[in-house]
C-alpha cells in the first residue's frame, strides 16, 4: 500500500505522533489546565506543555448543543484526521532523504482540536457528560479567576470515534439521530474508492484536544477571538479550521482541504461541500427545500461565483482557512488587519453594521479579497464533503434565514462598495482587475435578483394568470375562476407580508405560511397545465426541464454521489419554490431589525439584553434606532418592489407568456453557466 511503501521508505513508524506529542494516548497524568485573559495567555499556555507549529487547528464551538452531536462530529473529524495523515504522508514519496521525512513527522504531522465552550450556564449535561469521559470535570474545574480555562488532553482518533458506543446518551432519539448523520459519513468516507487499506495501515493516530472553557457566554464570534486572537497565535497552525457542531466531515475532507491548500499559495480560505441529509420523507416541504437549495448552493452558486472571481461565503459548518492570510504578524502596521475587521462585530455597531455582521464570515472573505495589499482568493472544494444536519421546524428554518438572508444582502452590497477602490489601486493586476470586475457584474445581477424576489414572483403569477384567463375567455366560468384564485394568492401573499411586518411566529402566523404554501403552489401547478395550450409555452418547458437538471448535471460531471437524489428531489419541491423563496425572502427584509442568532433559542435581539422591562432610556433610544433603520429598509423594498412588479406586469403578456420565459431563461443561464466553465476550463471530470 502507499502508505506503507512511504513507512517502509523513510522510517516514519519509528516517528509516531505519540512522540510528537509529547505524551502516551489515555495518560491521565497528562492532563493539564491552565486560566487565560485576553490580555494575558502565553505565559499560562507555556505551562501545557503544548504542541506548537502544528499542522491544522481546528475550532468547534460549543453554546448548548447536545453531547450526542459533539460526539457525532468529533468521530467523524477522527476519521477525516487519519485520511489527512495519510495524506501528508504519502507527499513525503516525493522527498529525498530521511532527514526531510523525520522533520515532517515531528512537527507537522499534528493535529490540535480546541472545543470552545461558550460559558457553563449553557452547556448540556450532555456535553458535559462526553467531557467527562475525557476525565475532565468542567464544572468542578473551571477555574473562576481567568476569563477562560483550557484543559489539555491527547486522545487517539479510535478513542473519538468509538465515543457514542461507550456512552448513552439521553434521550434515544437524540442519540439515533446524531448517530445517522456520522453514520452517513462513514458511508460516504467507505465510497472513496482506494482509500480504505492506506487509512488502516496508519494506525491509530494522536491529536491534541484543547477543551476551552469561557467563564461566562459572550457569543460565537468572541469564541472566534479566542481561536484567533489567542490559541491560532500561540500555536501558529499552517491551517485552521472551524466547524459547527454537528457537522460530520467524511474521512476525504481535511486532506482534500490540504491538498487544495497546497496547490496554490495565493488561496486564503476554502468552503467545504456541505450535503444535508437526505429527506427523510418524500412528502416533507422542509426537508426537500432545504436539501436542494444547499445543492444548488454547492453545485450552481459557489461554482459560479468562483468562476467570476469571488466567492462570497466560506461556511462556518466547515471551512478552512491559512493562517498567513489571517495573522496579524503579516502585516504591516500600517496595513489593516483583516482580523480587525472581522472582530469590529464585537464592538457596538449602528444598526446597517448589525446587519452586515449576522454574516462575519462573509465579511472576512471580502475583506481578504479586496485587500489593497494582498491578491488572495477563496475556493471551494467540492470533494471536501461535509453532512449536517437541516432544521427541523418551520420555525427554525425562519429563524435562520432571516440571519442568512439578510447578512448576505448587506455583505454583497459590503463587497460592491469596496470593489471600485481595489480596482484603481495601480499595483493591482490587470488580470486580478478584470476577474474583480466580473465578480460585480455577477453579485450585482445576483443582489437584485434576491431584492426583487416579490416582484419577479408575483409578476410571473399575474402573467401566469392573464395567460390562462385569456386562453379560456370563451368560458366564463373559467376565466372567472382563474382571476379569483390569482386574486386569492395575492391577498394571502400580503397577508403574508403583514405577519412577517409583525414578526413573531406564533400559530397565527405559521397556519398563515403554510396556507400560503400550499395555495401558491397549487396555483402554479393548475394554472402551468391549463397554460399549456398558450402559443410558447412549450419554450417555459424546456427552460423548466433545463433547469430542474442543470443541479443534478453539475453533480454529475464532478463524479458526486449526490446527483440522482438531486434531481428526484428537485422535481418533488419544483412548484413550492417560488412559494418558500416569497415567504423567506419577506420575512428576513421585515425583520432586518433583528440581529439575534435565531436558532439554539437565542432569539431576542442583543440591543435588548439586560433590558427586560424596556424602561432603561438608554435601551429604549437603541430600540428606536433599529426600528427605524427596519422602517426604511422595509419601506425601500417594499416601494421599490411594487413599482417593479407594476412595471413587469404591464409588459407582461396576454396572449403568450413573455416575462415568464425571460425569467426562466435568467435563472436557466445562471443553473448552466457552470456546467459549461467546467467543460470549457476544467478537465476534472467523472460523469457518474
Amino acid at each position: 500500500m502507499l502508505v506503507k511503501r512511504v513507512n517502509d521508505v523513510f522510517d516514519l513508524d519509528e516517528f509516531s505522533t505519540e512522540e510528537a506529542l509529547g505524551q502516551s494516548v489515555g495518560d491521565a497524568a497528562g492532563y493539564k489546565a491552565a486560566s487565560l485573559f485576553k490580555s494575558d495567555f502565553e505565559q499560562p499556555l507555556d505551562q501545557l506543555a503544548l504542541s506548537r507549529d502544528v499542522s491544522a487547528l481546528v475550532a468547534i464551538t460549543l453554546y448548548n448543543e447536545s453531547g450526542a452531536s459533539l460526539s457525532a462530529s468529533l468521530a467523524s473529524l477522527a476519521s477525516s484526521v487519519e485520511s489527512l495523515f495519510c495524506a501528508k504522508r504519502a507527499s513525503c514519496a516525493s522527498l529525498s532523504s530521511k532527514n526531510s521525512a523525520s522533520v515532517f513527522a515531528s512537527s507537522l504531522d499534528v493535529v490540535s482540536v480546541c472545543i470552545l465552550v461558550d460559558g457553563l450556564e449553557c452547556l448540556s449535561d450532555s456535553a458535559a457528560k462526553l467531557m467527562q469521559s475525557f476525565d475532565i470535570d468542567v464544572h468542578r474545574e473551571q477555574n473562576e479567576c481567568g476569563e477562560m480555562t483550557v484543559h489539555k488532553r491527547s486522545v487517539s482518533t479510535t478513542q473519538l470515534k468509538t465515543l457514542a458506543d461507550k456512552i448513552q446518551f439521553e434521550p434515544i432519539s437524540e442519540q439515533e439521530r446524531w448517530g445517522e448523520v456520522a453514520a452517513q459519513a462513514l458511508t460516504v468516507s467507505d465510497g472513496y474508492s482506494g482509500e480504505a487499506d492506506d487509512l488502516s495501515s496508519i494506525g491509530a493516530s494522536n491529536i491534541q484536544l484543547l477543551l476551552c472553557v469561557k467563564s461566562k457566554n459572550a457569543g460565537k464570534l468572541d469564541s472566534h477571538w479566542w481561536f484567533y486572537r489567542c490559541l491560532s497565535v500561540y500555536l501558529r497552525p499552517e491551517y485552521c479550521f472551524q466547524m459547527d457542531v454537528g457537522s460530520a466531515p467524511t474521512a476525504n475532507t481535511l486532506s482534500a482541504m490540504w491538498q487544495k491548500f497546497q496547490s496554490d499559495d495565493r488561496i486564503a480560505g476554502l468552503a467545504s461541500s456541505i450535503a444535508p441529509m437526505e429527506p427523510e420523507s418524500p412528502m416533507s416541504a422542509l426537508e426537500l427545500w432545504q436539501y436542494t437549495n444547499f445543492s444548488k448552493t454547492i453545485f450552481q452558486d459557489w461554482p459560479s461565483e468562483v468562476a467570476c472571481g469571488y466567492l462570497s461565503v466560506i461556511p462556518g459548518q466547515f471551512s478552512g482557512l491559512r493562517w498567513e492570510a489571517i495573522a496579524d504578524s503579516a502585516y504591516s502596521q500600517g496595513e489593516v488587519k483583516p482580523l480587525d475587521v472581522y472582530f469590529k462585530g464585537l464592538d457596538t455597531l449602528s444598526p446597517y453594521e448589525t446587519m452586515l455582521y449576522l454574516a462575519e464570515d462573509r465579511v472576512l472573505c471580502s475583506e481578504l479579497v479586496t485587500h489593497p495589499g494582498r491578491q488572495w482568493k477563496l475556493d471551494y472544494v467540492a470533494k471536501a464533503e461535509v453532512i449536517t444536519d437541516f432544521c427541523k421546524t418551520w420555525p427554525e428554518l425562519y429563524k435562520q434565514r432571516k440571519r442568512w438572508c439578510a447578512g448576505y444582502l448587506a455583505c454583497r452590497l459590503d463587497f460592491l462598495v469596496k470593489v471600485p477602490k481595489f480596482v484603481a489601486n495601480p499595483n493591482i493586476e490587470a488580470r486580478e482587475r478584470a476577474s474583480k470586475v466580473l465578480a460585480t457584474a455577477y453579485h450585482s445581477l445576483q443582489f437584485l435578483l434576491d431584492w426583487f424576489v416579490p416582484a419577479l414572483v408575483g409578476a410571473c403569477y399575474f402573467e401566469l394568470s392573464s395567460v390562462v384567463a385569456q386562453a379560456y375567455s370563451g368560458s366564463a366560468l373559467l376565466s372567472a375562476a382563474v382571476k379569483a384564485s390569482a386574486f386569492v394568492v395575492f391577498f394571502i401573499m400580503f397577508s403574508e407580508f403583514l405577519l412577517s411586518l409583525r414578526g413573531r411566529l406564533d400559530g397565527l402566523a405559521l397556519r398563515l405560511f403554510t396556507i400560503s404554501r400550499k395555495v401558491q403552489a397549487s396555483f402554479v401547478v393548475v394554472l402551468g397545465v391549463l397554460a399549456m395550450s398558450s402559443p410558447g409555452a412549450w419554450v417555459c418547458v424546456v427552460l423548466c426541464l433545463v433547469l430542474l437538471l442543470s443541479q443534478a448535471a453539475s453533480a454529475s460531471l464532478g463524479g458526486d454521489r449526490r446527483a440522482r437524489s438531486i434531481l428526484y428531489h428537485s422535481l418533488l419541491v419544483a412548484p413550492l419554490r417560488p412559494a418558500i423563496a416569497f415567504g423567506l425572502w419577506t420575512y428576513a427584509i421585515c425583520n432586518t431589525h433583528d440581529n439575534s442568532w435565531g436558532t439554539k433559542g437565542l432569539d431576542k435581539p442583543e440591543y435588548l439584553e439586560g433590558d427586560n422591562n424596556g424602561s432603561n432610556g438608554k435601551s429604549e433610544s437603541i430600540r428606536s434606532r433599529f426600528l427605524c433603520f427596519r422602517k426604511y429598509t422595509v419601506l425601500t423594498w417594499f416601494v421599490t418592489n411594487l413599482s417593479i412588479l407594476a412595471g413587469l406586469s404591464a409588459i407582461s403578456g396576454s396572449q403568450a407568456p413573455v416575462l415568464i420565459p425571460t425569467v426562466l431563461a435568467l435563472l436557466t443561464a445562471a443553473a448552466v453557466f457552470p456546467i459549461a466553465y467546467r467543460l470549457i476550463f476544467q478537465q476534472d471530470i467523472k460523469i457518474l
